[in-house]
């Protein structure tokens, strides 16, 4: 989550209870302060290195199949990018726990 009048920028997972904080550390870069089992700053710096290596795309595609998996993709070959989605069905279990 992002707030328009504050620096800082917030990711939170309420489903595991991890979350991150990063901050401007005023030498224009980032003080990245992290909590939870999951590595949430590491998840996104992954998928900086993966969006980098396809190639930087700025479209996206969304598959929607008839069992009810979505998909992500984006760009071709070797560099592609493709992720599974999670179904309504288990984000609604995941809150409730």
């Amino acid at each position: 989550m992002r707030h328009r009048g504050v620096d800082d920028l917030v990711i939170g997972a309420p489903g595991c209870g991890s979350w991150m904080v990063a901050r401007p550390d005023g030498a224009g870069t980032w003080a990245v302060t992290a909590s939870g089992p999951r590595d949430i700053w590491a998840e996104i710096r992954e998928t900086t290195v993966r969006w980098r290596a396809a190639g930087e795309p700025e479209v996206y595609r969304l598959d929607f199949e008839s069992d009810g998996e979505q998909r992500v993709s984006v760009g071709r070959g070797q560099g592609a990018l493709t992720w599974r989605l999670p179904t309504p069905h288990t984000v609604t279990e995941e809150a409730t726990q």
